[in-house]
């Protein structure tokens, strides 16, 4: 599924998706405050953002050997690699942050202001944390990575590999026609 992808030029995104959120979820852990929860939301667009420039770089630097399909595939990755990454990262971050949320007896007020369903021994904080860095990064990531490849490519007619699919179509050289908008081609003597 992933051959032909350049999963090292991937890595450097996904780890920086990754940095940005975990660096936006580490603050919501200082305030440990059920009503900073909004602050995880910015964590999910700050990730959307690495992704959508990840976007960018394949599409302008691989525009010529890139399909649509390939890349959707490799921004998934990107995004599954960088989820995963995100969840480590917010790991660390409660173990030095909030280390009392390992220890039952410690844990039972650790979110301030949480609703009941979130008090007890279900430790509302690291719920919240660890649903919002999957489920929101990987919302947000995959929606990403569907709606961008298909928005950036201006010819999306015949997408086949190897094809150019960027603005405009180059002069064949094999014979020597322009091709116009309606993919008749036209001698190039003719305009």
């Amino acid at each position: 599924m992933l051959k032909g992808h350049p999963l090292k030029k991937y890595l450097p995104y996904a780890i920086g998706a990754a940095v940005v959120y975990s660096i936006i979820a580490w603050i919501y852990l200082g305030q440990s405050n059920y009503q900073g929860l909004w602050i995880l939301f910015i964590g999910n667009a700050g990730f959307a953002v690495v992704i959508s420039l990840l976007a960018y770089f394949l599409y302008t630097h691989f525009i010529n050997t890139r399909s649509i399909t390939k890349m959707v595939i490799g921004l998934h990755a990107t995004s599954m690699a960088a989820i995963l990454l995100s969840c480590l990262l917010c790991l660390a971050g409660l173990l030095i942050l909030t280390p009392e949320v390992f220890f039952p007896s410690k844990s039972d007020a650790l979110l301030a202001e949480a609703p009941s369903q979130l008090a007890g021994a279900k430790h509302g904080l690291v719920m919240a944390l660890f649903f919002n860095a999957v489920i929101g990064n990987a919302a947000t990531g995959f929606f990403i990575s569907l709606i961008l490849p298909f928005s950036l490519m201006r010819n999306q007619k015949g997408n086949k590999e190897g094809e150019n699919q960027g603005p405009g179509k180059p002069i064949d050289e094999k014979a020597n026609t322009k091709v116009d908008s309606l993919d008749q081609p036209i001698e190039s003597g003719q305009r």
